[in-house]
């Protein structure tokens, strides 16, 4: 599936108040990992490429575009260096005590976990917009051909408290997570700790939809903030 999709992005020209990239050392703008980037200018838009299949893709339609002229490169810089400043001044209040990667390593005071998870309502939404999260549920149903079953994935959340419940019998269903207070503390520990021991970046990308779309207005940075003065 990777083969046949193209992966297009483009610059931020505008940062919301809950946007914090810069707080887990990313950037308003793409470095790697995409075929074409758009960068928007005041009159148009600066394309670079960033892979071969990106490139073929330019080249294939090359009479749309024109090598962008040295203005228009300084222009794509500065807007770059204007929201980077602007993202990072409206987190500065954020910072955490420590580097991020070690805010979460080591064990962390249950107390704090469970001041820090009082207004979360289990609603899930944190997970269902976060563009990392990819928890899911496995189960079979029987299927529309008689006599068979088919096996099927949809999307769950891990801090539902019915996700972490094991196979058992009877009452003997047991759960290593029963309360929202470890939930909640597990799915920053994936976000920060976890995901960076693995592949050396964080499973977050600071795009602030989770504070969003909270019902329970819980802010991520806040937490990060306040589990890195527990741990000084």
């Amino acid at each position: 599936r990777r083969d046949s999709t193209l992966l297009l992005s483009s610059d931020c020209i505008e940062a919301a108040a809950s946007c914090f990239c810069t707080l887990i050392e990313g950037k308003p703008y793409p470095t790697q990992g995409y075929d074409v980037n758009f960068s928007p200018l005041e009159a148009g838009c600066v394309v670079e490429t960033g892979s071969e299949k990106g490139l073929e893709l330019i080249e294939r339609h090359a009479q749309l575009f024109t090598v962008p002229r040295e203005e228009q490169l300084k222009e794509r810089e500065r807007n770059r260096e204007a929201i980077e400043k602007k993202v990072e001044e409206q987190n500065r209040e954020f910072e955490p005590e420590r580097p991020l990667k070690e805010v979460f390593a080591g064990k962390i005071d249950e107390e704090a976990w469970q001041r820090l998870a009082w207004d979360c309502v289990e609603c899930g939404a944190c997970t269902n917009i976060c563009p990392t999260c990819h928890c899911f549920l496995m189960f079979d149903r029987p299927a529309a051909v008689k006599e068979e079953f088919e096996r099927l994935r949809t999307w769950d959340s891990c801090v539902f408290g019915e996700y972490h419940r094991m196979a058992g019998v009877g009452g003997m269903k047991p759960n290593p997570r029963p309360e929202i207070r470890t939930r909640f503390g597990n799915r920053f520990y994936h976000k920060y700790l976890y995901f960076y021991e693995m592949y050396g970046q964080f499973g977050c990308t600071g795009c602030g939809r989770c504070n969003d779309a909270c019902a329970g207005g819980i802010d991520p940075r806040r937490v990060i903030k306040e589990i890195s003065k527990k741990k000084k």
